[in-house]
């Protein structure tokens, strides 16, 4: 097989979401042999989680989910990673319960394996995929023309609901090849406060309704972001506030510090965010680009319209909101190795004009070669996810 001449990595795409809701008979089967209290509700769960899809995601009514492996072919998707999230596990709680809950983390490892089964049984042959572990098998997967399978978690509350049960949690998943956990999440679950990022919700109605009582990091978060260091599972800033973030780096310099390591062999990444233009408190200020910067991270442009055209128009030019982001990363970096593309593709958000599904990452590849050189384009498209996706993975 021929590699393609383009590519374009996804550091943040929920491939997962339509497997969480699939009905089907061997996909059921799949998560009831994974055991647990709360697995004999996936009919209804998938039933909820379907109705969402349709009235926050979908297209149109009759449309479905965006992401599959073919629309990721159809778009030389080289390296895609693929969002474990299950969002029982955050929304459906008591009222005022702001910790993590019991059977999260082991939901969760069922999510990763009925994946991998899913894809098996799309591709038996593992003709245009692979799922990667280790930097041997990313090789593979690129020098093949395959799509590159990483691993990735959203939300710290799957963790675990204790330090230790967190610190082995962390080991288990870096071990199945988990490359970042995104640690805060639309509600603050006892790990990292959160910044708003409901879409169509103002920042202000946001902070009236939902009362974060939390400030910064917790200790369960602490411990999340301790093992992840240990095991080089990236750290993730998407959706933190200004007081996780600022804890977040302040934890990450004093284990630099106690190992004695170079801040950019542990690399933070947001991976799907993007400049704050407007007002919206998810996008980041200037600061915090700098210190991903200062890592060696990257911050993976999301193409949602909430975030993306925050304070702009979405009548405007296709691809404009890309544009104004990517050009205000170069103005304060200087330079257009810290940019990329972390969709949120099946992450319940209205993508931007032009981008209905995965297949339309195509279009957005043809986009930038049409208005950037070609090593900028590469960069941004693909080499730039490639190197802190490399700094996750062992060498195999």
């Amino acid at each position: 097989m021929t590699p393609p001449r383009h590519r374009i990595a996804d550091l943040h795409c929920h491939y997962p979401m339509h497997v969480l809701a699939d009905r089907s008979t061997e996909a059921i089967a799949d998560r009831e042999s994974c055991g647990g209290p709360w697995f004999w509700l996936d009919g209804l769960r998938a039933s909820l989680f379907t109705l969402a899809a349709r009235l926050m995601n979908f297209s149109s009514w009759s449309a479905s989910w965006r992401v599959d492996l073919a629309g990721l072919q159809q778009a030389q998707t080289g390296i895609v990673l693929s969002v474990l999230y299950d969002p029982a596990f955050e929304i459906l709680l008591v009222p005022g319960r702001q910790r993590p809950r019991e059977g999260a983390f082991d939901a969760l490892i069922c999510q990763l394996d009925c994946v991998e089964g899913e894809l098996g049984r799309v591709d038996p042959g593992g003709e245009s995929y692979r799922v990667v572990t280790t930097e041997t098998e990313l090789d593979d997967a690129l020098a093949t023309g395959r799509t590159a399978f990483v691993h990735c978690v959203e939300g710290g509350f799957h963790l675990g609901v204790n330090p230790d049960e967190i610190t082995e949690n962390v080991a288990t998943l870096a071990v199945r090849g988990v490359a970042y956990i995104t640690l805060a999440h639309l509600w603050y679950r006892g790990i990292a406060t959160n910044a708003p990022a409901l879409p169509g919700w103002s920042d202000s109605r946001y902070h009236a309704i939902f009362h974060q009582h939390g400030n910064g990091l917790s200790p369960l978060g602490e411990a999340a972001i301790t093992a992840m260091y240990e095991h080089k599972v990236l750290v993730d800033v998407a959706h933190m506030d200004a007081d996780a973030l600022a804890d977040t780096f302040e934890l990450l310099d004093q284990l630099d510090t106690c190992h004695g390591a170079d801040p950019t062999a542990y690399p933070v990444i947001a991976s799907h965010a993007g400049v704050r233009l407007g007002g919206q408190e998810y996008m980041l200020g200037e600061d915090t680009i700098t210190m991903i910067v200062e890592r060696g991270g990257v911050v993976g442009l999301i193409l949602a319209r909430h975030q993306l055209y925050d304070g702009e128009s979405a009548a405007e030019q296709l691809f404009e909101a890309v544009r104004r982001h990517v050009n205000t990363m170069y103005a304060i970096t200087g330079c257009h190795d810290y940019t990329c593309i972390g969709s949120d593709l099946d992450g319940f958000i209205r993508p931007i004009k032009g981008i209905e599904g995965a297949a339309d990452l195509a279009g957005l590849a043809s986009w930038f070669h049409g208005e950037y050189p070609a090593d900028v384009a590469d960069a941004i498209l693909f080499g730039n996810v490639e190197r802190v996706v490399r700094k996750a993975l062992p060498p195999g």
